[in-house]
Parts: structure tokens; C-alpha cells; sequence
């Protein structure tokens, strides 16, 4: 189906041990089609996966699942140890960037992060999350006014606190030829 990159970094130990994400075979079914086949995965503590295919090779019906957007036709997906669909306690924990935004054009930048966080429980402050993205200078900007790259990184700022997953992250550049989200993930590791 694809294939999985790894970049490991020591897990920790203590409460939160186990696996964030732990997929054991995952089969995704629309009828006689078959859009995920047989996938396996751990994700723990520290690593950051990029899940990689063709259009059509199933890496959004996989995240999806993973999300509790959608349900398997078959195997096992637990995501912090618990099943996806108990978004009470998992959703709180996870950060989703979606291909496209969906912010109101209307809303500010610091209006639009905290917004976000208080639907999904975050404990991150709105200037915390900001900064991590580089766009505390454009916090009282409304989205509207926000370049392409700008959008992105204020995407990603939604989903920085334990962030799992990023979807198509090089559809959008700032300018200087990397994504977004790579130099995002940079400073929240060296700011955690």
C-alpha cells in the first residue's frame, strides 16, 4: 500500500509508554474496493511516521480510521491506548492538519487557535502555539489576509499540540522551498 518513514527518538517512560498509535491489520473497505489492505503500524512516543503512496493507495482512509473519522472493516487501531472512537479522551490529544482549512475568513489568527483549542481541550496557550509557527506578529490579522504559506503554518498551529498527523504537509510552501509543517515540528522539539 505504502511506505512508512521513521525517525526515531528516544521513547520515554512512565504513564504514556506504550504506543501512540498502534495499527495491527487495518483493512478499509468502500464495497468490493479495497483501499487499505492488511496495514500495520506502531507510532511511539518521540517518532514521527510519514505515511507515503499514490493517489488512491489508501493514506487517507488509514488516517481516518486512525482519527475516528471512519470505521475499519477490519483489525485493530488503538490510538494512546484506547480505541479512536473515545474522542472524549483521545481527541484532546490529538492534532490533525486537514488538506484544506476550514477557518472562518472572518476570525483572526489568535481568535482562530484558540477557537480550535477550546473545541479540542488544548492546554496550550493561544501565544505559545503562535510562536512555535511564527506567526505571533500576525495575530490580530484576520485569515483572509493571510498569505497561502501563512494559512498553512496557522493550520498547523491548530494541530501542534501532540500532533499526530499531518495530511499531504508539502502541499503548501512558505517560500523557502520546505513545508511548513517540517520547520513547525523543528521548533516544537527543540521547545519541548
Amino acid at each position: 500500500m505504502t511506505s512508512i518513514d521513521t525517525l526515531r527518538r528516544p521513547a520515554s517512560a512512565g504513564p504514556d509508554a506504550g504506543p501512540v498509535i498502534a495499527v495491527d491489520a487495518l483493512d478499509v473497505r468502500y464495497g468490493e474496493f479495497h483501499a487499505v489492505k492488511d496495514l500495520s503500524l506502531r507510532v511511539e512516543r518521540g517518532e514521527v511516521y510519514a505515511l507515503l503512496g499514490t493517489n488512491g493507495a489508501g493514506k487517507t482512509s488509514a488516517l481516518e480510521v486512525i482519527e475516528g473519522h471512519r470505521t475499519a472493516s477490519s483489525g485493530t487501531v488503538r490510538v494512546f491506548g484506547e480505541h479512536p472512537s473515545d474522542r472524549r479522551t483521545v481527541r484532546p490529544r490529538m492534532g490533525i492538519m486537514l488538506q484544506e482549512s476550514g477557518f472562518s475568513p472572518d476570525l483572526t489568527v489568535s481568535e482562530s487557535a484558540r477557537l480550535i483549542g477550546a473545541l479540542t481541550g488544548r492546554s496550550d496557550t493561544v501565544e505559545r502555539v503562535l510562536e512555535v509557527v511564527d506567526l505571533s506578529r500576525r495575530s490580530d490579522t484576520r485569515v483572509s489576509q493571510l498569505s497561502g504559506g501563512e494559512k498553512r503554518r496557522l493550520d498547523f498551529a491548530t494541530a501542534v499540540v501532540r500532533a499526530t498527523r499531518a495530511d499531504r504537509p508539502r502541499r503548501a510552501h512558505d517560500g523557502s522551498g520546505h513545508p511548513v509543517p517540517r520547520r513547525g515540528v523543528g521548533r516544537r522539539r527543540t521547545a519541548a
